[in-house]
């Protein structure tokens, strides 16, 4: 049997080390739920020390180690961090001076109190993030901006510019009476100069390296517009007002910057539909195409360190690709994705001469991972893992896989097959539709797909029409499609591995979170013949109360016709459609086992639909469970609770995941 677009991405312990694992010794559920273990490194600009970002989940703690890289086995040489007061991020303000990001609570008194006690969680006490300037053996510290009167201000950690000509101050943004300033920081005694203001919509200021600012960006959340101010004169002269078609505005900082002078932002093309970099240059009043793919969108620029110079962008694949400007550098970074392909390269910190480098690496079926690279030597040496509990266990493996839907539109897919996966046998199939609708999934590490995957399943995760990514009319042909093309897409989908008899016929259950829990229920509602079963955390199932509830989060007709009307339904014009694919309307087609998931205090409405659904199943003797994750939140060990709950059911359906021949 030939699977059509298998692809097994490269296998890092071929690479970079040596040890084997056996495809049985896979993660138990715990090691999965586990938080990150390793969270960051960062290089100095000399190349003398590695700094590391550390979490340690028997007591909440997270601490910073420094380590001497011009020594034998790099030893440490300073340590910081608590579960009191702990760092969050790291970067070097220069090679000998590190910006650690701390967050502090209010009352350190009381947290030591609840740190002694089994159920501590150092989250749930009210506190606030600084940023301190410290020496390599951490010693030394200094707040900076300590000296402002921005006590009340929980955050004042945002660096805008390293200024690396002038290796004694970076820039800083930080709220004054709700306005935005822009501050010149000494990273020695920590007094800070404030060098230009901006209005309560302010969210970027722009310098250059000597800290003069050039660019203010304000955000209007009600417009959903952007404007660009140029500093001229002493004075703020409105530039550009820009539309933003992006529904979630929440990563501003990664769709603005400036090169060379020029004002830069992401905008989509009205002829292919995908997103660009466009340039404006304030002189000319004149917009110019900075890159384009005429296939792909693209996703962010790539900053240089510490600023928003601009010196590339990324391309959305499957895996993200780089594209630098420098064309040198683009040829450095093409032999190092060569060495390591299929895998997501992200550079955490370079040296000032661009010899050494740390990355962290990762993809589908590899954790994060960090690692250092000596581009002299064309070197890989392993740092340290993300996960260290998953890591060095069996992973699923990751394949793609094209099919052609119903209507002979080409649908990509992404698989993760079983650590012991065999093309001669057949296994259980979980469906994961992505949510959103209006996103997309690639070759990212995906926690709960392995989880799944471990299990036994073959997990499939589709961008079914309306995900992003794939231009503006196939994102389109999603629009007012809730539970009819997009569903279709799905099933389409479990079709498709049938026929390649690598699924095991009436063994699928389809699992989702929000519009993919809104997916997992039609799934048992209108393809019963397809899905045992359906497990929906905080799914919808009720497309009127949905609108109604999106609706107050627009203040415009023009934008709610945009954004909910256009992509979902209108609620007067689409009243029958709307009804006919929700749910609730529809409990009596239910065919299978149903787990509901959802949380009363976190989103009272949307688990008040849940708890109605749950009620006419009963009402139906249809089998259905419904879990308030308030109340395992009671339990400890709550999480591990809540993945064994819903893998204890899946296997039930399923009949537990069992290796079957087709011979």
């Amino acid at each position: 049997m030939n699977l059509a677009g298998l692809l097994r991405l490269v296998t890092l312990s071929l690479l970079l080390q040596t040890f084997f694992v056996a495809a049985s010794d896979v993660p138990t559920i715990k090691d999965f739920i586990t938080p990150q273990d390793h969270l960051d490194a960062a290089i100095s600009p000399d190349g003398h020390y590695l700094a590391q970002l550390w979490y340690r989940d028997s007591d909440k703690a997270r601490f910073v180690t420094v380590r001497d890289m011009t020594q034998p086995k790099w030893p440490v040489v300073g340590r910081l961090g608590s579960n009191i007061e702990r760092p969050i991020g790291i970067k070097w303000g220069n090679k000998s001076r590190l910006l650690i990001n701390m967050r502090v609570p209010f009352t350190i008194s009381s947290v030591k109190e609840a740190a002694t006690k089994a159920d501590f969680n150092p989250d749930e006490f009210y506190s606030f993030d600084r940023l301190v300037a410290i020496d390599p053996d951490l010693k030394n510290p200094t707040v900076l901006m300590g000296d402002t009167k921005l006590s009340f201000n929980r955050s004042v950690t945002n660096i805008r510019n390293l200024l690396r000509e002038d290796p004694k101050h970076l820039m800083m943004t930080a709220y004054s009476h709700n306005t935005l300033c822009l501050y010149k920081v000494n990273i020695y005694d920590g007094s800070a100069e404030k060098v230009a203001k901006g209005t309560r919509f302010t969210y970027a200021f722009m310098s250059d390296h000597n800290g003069d600012p050039f660019f203010r960006v304000d955000y209007l959340p009600v417009a959903k517009e952007i404007q660009l101010f140029e500093y001229v004169d002493k004075d703020w002269q409105e530039k550009l007002t820009i539309d933003l078609d992006e529904e979630d505005n929440s990563d501003l900082d990664d769709l603005v910057g400036n090169y060379e002078g020029l004002f830069v932002y992401r905008k989509r093309n009205p002829e292919t539909g995908f997103y660009q970099l466009t340039a404006f240059d304030p002189d000319l009043n004149k917009e110019v195409v900075l890159a384009e793919d005429p296939q792909h969108d693209i996703l962010a620029p790539v900053f240089d360190n510490g600023s928003y110079e601009i010196n590339g962008y990324i391309i959305d694949d499957d895996t993200p690709v780089v594209k630098l400007f420098d064309p040198v550098a683009q040829q450095r970074r093409d032999a190092l994705t060569a060495q390591l392909p299929n895998l997501d390269l992200r550079f955490t910190s370079v040296t000032d001469d661009g010899a050494l480098m740390v990355l962290a690496v990762s993809n589908t079926e590899t954790p994060p991972m960090y690692y250092l690279y000596d581009q002299l030597k064309k070197q890989l040496r392993l740092i340290n893992y993300g996960f260290s509990k998953q890591s060095t266990k069996a992973l699923g493996f990751s394949a793609t896989f094209d099919y052609l839907s119903r209507d002979q539109q080409k649908i990509h897919s992404l698989l993760l097959l079983p650590p012991d996966y065999q093309q001669q046998q057949q296994y259980p199939l979980i469906m994961l539709p992505h949510s959103g609708p209006q996103s997309n999934i690639g070759l990212q590490y995906n926690m709960f797909a392995q989880m799944l995957a471990t299990r036994g399943y073959i997990v499939m995760l589709p961008n079914y029409r309306g995900s992003t990514g794939y231009g503006l009319p196939f994102e389109q042909a999603g629009y007012r499609q809730w539970g009819q093309l997009m569903q279709q897409d799905l099933d389409d989908g479990v079709q498709a591995l049938l026929r390649q008899g690598i699924v095991r016929k009436g063994q699928a259950c389809i699992v989702g979170w929000d519009y993919g829990g809104y997916a997992a229920l039609m799934g048992v509602i209108e393809s019963p013949d397809l899905y045992r079963c359906a497990v929906s955390f905080s799914g919808i199932t009720d497309l009127a109360d949905y609108i109604d509830q999106q609706e107050d989060y627009y203040d415009s007709d023009k934008l709610r016709q945009k954004f909910i009307y256009d992509r979902i339904g209108d609620p007067d014009k689409d009243e029958q459609m709307l009804k006919r694919y929700s749910p609730i309307n529809l409990v009596n087609k239910v065919d299978g086992a149903v787990m509901l998931i959802g949380s009363r205090q976190g989103d009272r409405k949307r688990y008040g639909q849940l708890d109605d659904f749950a009620d006419e199943l009963q009402d139906l003797h249809k089998p259905v469970t419904l879990i308030n994750v308030d109340e395992l939140d009671k339990q400890p060990d709550s999480l591990l609770i809540l993945y064994q709950s819903v893998i204890d059911f899946l296997a039930q359906q399923l009949n537990a995941p069992m290796v079957q021949s087709t011979h």
